[in-house]
This record gives structure tokens, C-alpha cells and sequence, in this order.
């Protein structure tokens, strides 16, 4: 049984009680806490990395880009400020620049979801005011009348475009 973000409410000599964040509460046989891995987010420490990635266009500043993304995240009351965010270029992509920012909470008690929406959402407003535009996939479709297609599969598949009952589509 894997979960999540689970709190011990009840520990009895046969069974733990675990509620998770979205309040459904679950009974679990001690005996699976001996048998089975247990990661424990709050064992030594409670800080906890999150990350959040996104693309932007070729042609921005990747160094002004990753800057913004740090003092954004900054912005958000929960992200700690003791260790500082980081961004990254992650990969040079087919649709852009992949980035990511991680950044780290020490309440993750406090949920991950919504801290990482508050993230998000400065991220996004310190671009639209920077100018700075998220990157999406960019495709061509070209549409060809019935004569070109048949002159285009003919040159493909030289036993004629039914040889195999089967017509091909190329895009560009």
C-alpha cells in the first residue's frame, strides 16, 4: 500500500492509524512497519525539497530566466529561506529550454500541493511582468488535396498507395 503524505494519529499494540491529507483515514497491521520499507518525512528533520519544471523560449536570457525563477520562489511565505531555491537548465529541448526549480519547505505537514501552486503562481506573474514566455510544443500539419496525396504516396510506396490497404500522412 503506497500513500503518501500520511499522519500517525493512532499507534495501538496491534495496528496505526494513519490520516492522510485528503482526511480518509487508514488502519494498517504493525506488522507492515516491521516487514515493509517506511519513509519517514519527519524521522531526523523536516525540511523537504519539492520542484517544479517548465520550458521557455530559445531566444530568452536562460541566466536572467533562472534568476527570476529563484526570487519569485522567495516570494512564497513557506519556501525556506535558509536554503536558497535553486534553477536549472535540465535540458536543452525539442520545444525549448527545460528548466527547473527546486526549492524546499520545512512544514510539509502543511501540504506540498498548494505551496507548490503559490510557487507556480509567482513564477508565472514575475514573467508576465519580465516578459518572459512559457514555451509549448509547435507543430506543422500540412493538408494536401486527394491528387497530391495519391502523387506523394505513389513516390513513398512505389506498388501504388492501396498495396498495402493502408494510406500514409506526412507532416513536415
Amino acid at each position: 500500500m503506497k500513500r503518501g503524505q500520511d499522519q500517525v494519529t493512532q499507534i495501538n499494540t496491534r495496528y496505526t492509524i494513519l490520516e492522510g491529507l485528503d482526511g480518509i483515514e487508514s488502519v494498517l497491521p504493525n506488522e507492515l512497519f516491521v516487514s515493509n520499507p517506511v519513509q519517514n518525512y519527519s524521522l531526523t528533520h523536516r525540511i523537504v525539497r519539492l520542484s517544479t519544471q517548465l520550458t521557455i523560449l530559445y531566444q530568452d536570457d536562460v541566466e536572467t530566466v533562472l534568476s527570476i525563477m529563484e526570487q519569485a520562489a522567495l516570494t512564497v511565505q513557506r519556501v525556506s529561506q535558509q536554503t536558497a531555491p535553486q534553477a536549472l537548465l535540465i535540458k536543452i529541448g525539442a520545444d525549448g529550454l527545460d528548466l527547473e526549480l527546486g526549492f524546499w519547505i520545512t512544514d510539509p505537514e502543511n501540504g506540498r500541493l498548494n505551496v507548490l501552486s503559490d510557487v507556480n503562481r509567482a513564477i508565472w506573474k514575475a514573467f508576465k511582468e519580465h516578459g518572459v514566455e512559457v514555451a509549448h510544443p509547435k507543430r506543422d500539419i500540412r493538408i494536401m488535396d486527394e491528387r497530391s496525396f495519391r502523387q506523394s504516396t505513389a513516390r513513398e510506396n512505389p506498388d501504388g498507395p492501396d498495396a498495402n490497404n493502408s494510406r500514409t500522412i506526412r507532416g513536415t
